[in-house]
């Protein structure tokens, strides 16, 4: 048998090994976590305080567990930072009314875990900070796709909470949760907030609510009125007060990553509900006096609500879920509701609050609201992606921006919710790198024109430093590794025994995968080194048959 006298050879060969086995094993690994077990009885339980959709999805990216994860709801810590949340070790701390900023520290700590923090900066207290930009933008991509992964179980982070059975059997689709209604406050937006790109957050967020108050007054509903406050503690970055009947909305909200359409729609849902508690009461002949003390709402509302005809704005089929919300805020789940809006930070009343009845609703129909969202930029993508007109692209672009902004709530996100879309090109991309071996007539005309229209859509948008893939470059490299693979089986017919030979064949041909999967990151530090492997591994060939000439020799 054949064997490696030289060290550096030897080292080499071994180092290529272990990283390619690496990335092997975690590959696997990220496979056999996504075929859990169909009993929920069977699973490990989740004491970590990440809903089991993030938690999953973010193993299932990573290849890391999250068992140790400890998240601190209504921390108070992240205030002292001057943010909304933070994750050091294995440790997520979100403030109050910031959970939507659980995905993206989820994801921090997966960086954590691989090492790749350290300190850029230090905040007072000598508190050591990592504020570096291309770690903050991974982790908002990731973020975004763990909770995306197993999008057919869960249709939105923000419901994935148990809840109760006698909740789950009520049909809540009815008034702000239907198709139509969804459908029509989605396409409203477009109308309302066309030109106002560069208007303040405030008028945005006022168009917005136009968009809304149009669906309560087809409901026959009270419209709303917002108002933007500093700060709404224990009531989270946006708050329905039925005592004022007014929309309270902490002004934080206009200026990060929000989804803004989600959680005006999910209070206006509120309103819904507490409107027809006051109908369900009118029905039973309750005096406007009591309705007004018992529920601490504005007369003027129940006096409204008096001109209508109840049958018809409540009819018959809602009664249940209607009186299952009230039975939570005013009958026999008010002391216990109560308790649990006052102790949010006490383990395991965040999850009871998200289970209330009225909550489960509001949060469903929130959730929906994105989905249509979702959907439209989705349509768009085909649109730009079946088009041969760039004159067609360039609008169907500008479109795809615009409801970027709308789903995120702040024009300097929309960009990166870009480059989530934008990889759907790259997919394609990626299905045609593997007829790099033949790079000649058809094959590599319908590469150059799909990589070519893929570059001009970045470019468009300002994506091309980010994005671009430099088609030039991936085929030259193709050609050099190609070369090389070719080179290395002519060397190993000179000993076709040698063990070494075959061993960096193989390794050749693994720097090739690894080089066709991470180059469409891009990762080019990889991509470039898969290229210079490959180099390398040849003239190793060249020392392992002068080696195996000497032991011969001797």
């Amino acid at each position: 048998m054949e064997y490696i006298n030289n060290k550096a050879t030897q080292q080499r060969i071994e180092s290529v090994a272990n990283s390619i086995t690496s990335k092997t094993v975690q590959n696997k690994t990220i496979k056999l976590q996504d075929n859990r077990p169909a009993s929920v009885l069977q699973r490990k339980n989740n004491n970590t305080g990440l809903p089991d959709n993030l938690k999953s999805g973010i193993e299932n990216l990573s290849g890391h567990s999250m068992d140790d994860v400890k998240v601190h709801y209504n921390s108070d810590k992240p205030a002292a930072l001057n943010a909304h949340a933070f994750a050091q070790g294995t440790d997520i701390h979100i403030a109050s009314g910031q959970e939507k900023h659980l995905p993206h520290e989820a994801w921090h700590v997966v960086q954590q875990k691989q090492g790749r923090v350290k300190p850029t900066l230090q905040m007072k207290g000598k508190v050591n900070v990592n504020d570096d930009k291309g770690l903050e933008r991974e982790a908002d991509v990731m973020g975004t796709k763990a909770i995306t992964v197993q999008k057919k179980e869960v249709q939105n982070l923000q419901i994935n909470y148990t809840k109760p059975n006698n909740v789950t059997q009520l049909n809540r689709e009815y008034g702000l949760n239907t198709k139509k209604h969804i459908g029509e406050f989605t396409d409203s937006l477009h109308e309302n907030l066309a030109g106002k790109d560069l208007a303040p957050p405030m008028v945005k967020l006022s168009a917005m609510m136009v968009s809304i108050n149009n669906q309560l007054r087809i409901l026959k509903f009270p419209e709303l009125e917002i108002i933007s406050k500093k700060g709404l503690g224990n009531k989270g970055s946006a708050h329905f007060d039925f005592r004022t009947w007014k929309m309270e909305i902490d002004e934080s909200l206009l200026t990060i990553d929000a989804n803004l359409a989600n959680t005006l729609y999910h209070e206006a849902r509120h309103s819904e509900q507490w409107f027809k508690m006051i109908l369900m009461r009118i029905k039973k002949h309750e005096s406007k006096e009591k309705i007004v003390s018992e529920m601490s709402v504005p007369l003027k509302i129940v006096e409204y609500a008096l001109q209508l005809n109840a049958e018809t704005v409540l009819p018959k089929e809602q009664h249940k879920s209607v009186a299952e919300f009230h039975e939570s805020v005013y009958g026999s789940g008010r002391e216990e509701r109560n308790k649990v809006l006052t102790n949010l930070n006490v383990k395991g009343n965040y999850q009871k609050y998200k289970n209330l009845p009225e909550e489960v609703d509001a949060w469903e129909v929130g959730g929906k609201v994105n989905i249509a969202i979702e959907k439209k930029e989705n349509d768009l993508i085909k649109t730009i992606m079946q088009s041969e007109q760039i004159d067609t692209i360039r609008a169907s672009m500008s479109q795809l921006q615009f409801y970027s902004k709308m789903l995120n709530g702040n024009d300097n996100k929309a960009k990166e919710v870009l480059v989530n879309k934008l990889n759907l090109w790259k997919e394609e991309i990626e299905k045609l790198r593997s007829l790099h071996s033949d790079k000649t007539g058809e094959n590599l005309q319908k590469y150059i024109t799909i990589s070519t229209d893929y570059n001009k859509l970045c470019t468009m948008v300002g994506l091309e430093k980010i994005l671009q893939v430099d088609m030039p470059k991936v085929l030259k490299d193709f050609e050099i590794m190609d070369n090389n693979l070719k080179l290395a089986k002519e060397k190993q017919k000179i000993q076709p025994k040698n063990w070494v030979l075959a061993k960096l064949i193989e390794y050749i041909e693994a720097s090739m995968a690894q080089y066709n999967s991470e180059v469409i990151r891009p990762k080019p530090n990889s991509a470039n080194w898969a290229v210079w492997s490959t180099g390398q591994m040849l003239n190793d060939m060249d020392q392992a048959i002068l080696e195996a000439n000497e032991d011969a020799l001797n």
